[in-house]
């Protein structure tokens, strides 16, 4: 049996930031056989779709190719996002339950099969630490927004393509008298994916979302056990947190963009979603503040941050947020605008597991509460400091049950191991058949000459 090692835990700080190499959002791998980051791993069959193909004829294509497969996924282009939902639905029937990717640009239609790897640590994990998460962001902000469990519900992107995140992290606020959820926080497991397909997802989330999703969450994984290489060497398991760089404009800067509350803005909500008219009309989100910290160590006096959970709501104005309603800026601070697409960065990576003896494990994450909530707009004076923006999320639970979920799948491809059939030949001197032999081989019992 693996005897895992005992592994340090440390605290991290929510300091660590790193760039992302320069993404492509447009890319998409499309290999046949196995992905080069994952070598005997995924298995991924890529079909180009002829006219004389029917849905009927793909969905058979792949039933054959996944048939003993325990993980893998199917690529197919060029095909449009309605055939490609009629396929799914084509797939569902004939018992494939699939995860649809679909790409409008490339018109690549993207099927995963997830592993309990892929899907098990995540679902245990948020299942633990939902309950704690929500009541801090209920905390900091006005009142009047909720966390939801969105699961692996599908998001639509500006440019019509649509995903299924593993998991989503939703906030429901009511707008004129009606819930409206929005996507904030999505979660990939790179486990069944590749950790570069896994980034250029995770800039598209960010940057076509029309700024409803202010973070994604990576998994990925390292050396985790497969059939092909069940001891591949020590697993591991980063958590990645990436994030919107800030603009080059502090009025339309991360943290400070809509807020979504006080009135409708098309530039806050999903294509697909129908936003009721609350009687506001739409604007430029004002700027609360300009600290150090937002202007990349630029000093300027500013006012001093109280919580938001101090600040009460202000009665609903008829006067729409327009120019006059701005917050004055300070001239100096403000770049000059351009039409750059603000850049996608790696904001933290926190270990959560490591099976090398004498790793030190993260034994707690920090989310920013503006991933979840914005400055309000009926009240721009008022905002979080930084310490009250870091919302400290245990990853223990995390750790444990990928390590649960890994031992059990070593135990299983030992069994598989131990039952498959084994050659050997007979050890005395006749010219006998190969034997097939089921289960572990004994050693041959020693014979004695005949006297």
């Amino acid at each position: 049996m693996d005897v895992l090692p005992t592994c340090l835990m440390s605290s991290p700080k929510l300091t660590k930031t790193k760039t992302a190499e320069n993404l492509d959002p447009a890319s998409l791998k499309k290999t046949r056989g196995t992905s080069s980051e994952a070598a005997s791993e995924i298995a991924v069959l890529s079909i180009k779709v002829d006219q004389e193909d029917s849905i009927k004829s793909w969905a058979e294509e792949i039933w054959a190719f996944l048939k003993g497969k325990e993980e893998a996924a199917v690529s197919i282009s060029p095909l449009n996002s309605q055939t490609a939902i009629k396929l799914q639905e084509k797939l569902k029937d004939i018992g494939l339950k699939l995860r649809l990717d679909w790409w409008a640009d490339s018109r690549v239609a993207y099927f995963r099969m997830p592993t309990r790897i892929h899907s098990r640590p995540l679902a245990e994990w948020l299942n633990n630490v939902l309950p704690g998460l929500s009541a801090s962001i209920e905390g900091l902000g006005c009142g009047n927004q909720f966390l939801v469990n969105g699961g692996d519900e599908k998001i639509t992107l500006e440019d019509g393509s649509h995903c299924v995140p593993d998991a989503a992290l939703l906030i429901r606020q009511d707008k004129g008298g009606v819930n409206v959820c929005k996507h904030r926080v999505l979660i990939e497991s790179m486990a069944s994916q590749t950790h570069a397909d896994g980034k250029r997802k995770a800039v598209r989330y960010l940057t076509q979302s029309n700024n409803t999703v202010h973070a994604v969450l990576l998994l990925n994984f390292k050396n985790r056990p497969t059939k092909s290489a069940p001891k591949s060497g020590p697993c591991k398991a980063v958590l990645e947190v990436w994030a919107r760089k800030k603009s080059k404009h502090p009025a339309i800067n991360f943290p400070y963009d809509l807020c979504g509350l006080a009135e409708d803005d098309a530039s806050d909500d999903e294509m697909d979603e129908e936003t009721p008219d609350d009687g506001q009309q739409g604007g430029t989100a004002p700027l609360a503040q300009v600290d150090q910290q937002q202007q990349g160590g630029q000093s300027a006096e500013t006012p001093p941050l109280v919580s938001t959970k101090e600040a009460t709501a202000a009665d609903s104005s008829e006067d729409s947020w327009n120019d006059d309603t701005k917050v004055d800026i300070i001239e100096p601070l403000l770049p000059a605008l351009t039409n750059e697409e603000p850049p996608v960065e790696m904001k933290e990576s926190y270990l959560v597991y490591d099976e090398t003896p004498g790793a030190v494990l993260d034994a707690d994450m920090f989310l920013d509460a503006y991933y979840f909530i914005r400055i309000c707009r009926m009240n721009p004076g008022k905002g979080l400091t930084w310490e009250e923006r870091q919302i400290k999320v245990p990853l223990t639970p995390l750790r444990k049950s990928v390590e649960d979920t890994v031992a059990e799948y070593r135990s299983e491809l030992r069994r598989i191991e131990l039952g498959r059939p084994v050659k050997r030949k007979a050890q005395s001197g006749g010219a006998r058949a190969t034997l097939e032999v089921e289960g572990p081989v004994k050693k041959p019992r020693a014979t004695s000459s005949e006297g």
